[in-house]
């Protein structure tokens, strides 16, 4: 073989393997979900024989696919630590949101949360209101590690202000 077509088959393969390089680096960067979310507030609802674990989620932007590996990632690390009694049927809801996303609730929204959760004192100055949102339910039966059904849809959704504690709202 003569040397120029050593050369390029030698470039040629450097070339080949740079392009699969760069490939495995992009992918690896699309599906990292690192610093896309923060986890602005939770709580653990034990009331009945099911525990629901709630959390409200900002995110950057509405990304069906990061969003739905971001609850995997933090239902993954609530069922591997064990936080949740795994002897009783789980429920784990997400409720993600854009920072922009979040507008004031009108009287007729007051009215329904008058109506429907009486023991909210003042709605106007406790809550937000995400038109758009996403919310995604995930069940888990009694000691199962992989949930038995995911629930995923756009919808708009109430959630506290900065500085007011789901908790005390709910």
């Amino acid at each position: 073989m003569r040397t120029s077509t050593k050369w390029f088959l030698v470039i040629l393969i450097g070339i080949s393997v740079g392009i699969a390089a760069f490939f495995v680096w992009y992918r690896t960067q699309s599906m990292s979900v690192d610093g896309f979310y923060t986890e602005t507030d939770s709580f653990i609802d034990t009331r009945g024989d099911e525990i629901a674990s709630v959390h409200f989620v900002k995110i950057e932007s509405y990304d069906s696919l990061k969003i739905l590996r971001v609850a995997e990632e933090i239902t993954r690390k609530a069922v591997e630590s064990n936080t949740l009694d795994a002897s009783k049927k789980r429920r784990f809801l997400f409720h993600f949101y854009v920072g922009s996303d979040t507008a004031a609730l009108s009287q007729e929204m007051i009215d329904e949360l008058a109506y429907t959760n009486p023991s909210i004192e003042d709605p106007r100055s406790t809550l937000h209101v995400v038109p758009s949102g996403y919310v995604i339910s995930a069940t888990f039966a009694p000691t199962m590690l992989q949930p038995q059904a995911v629930e995923s849809r756009r919808t708009q959704f109430y959630m506290p202000k900065p500085g007011i504690r789901a908790q005390s709202v709910k």
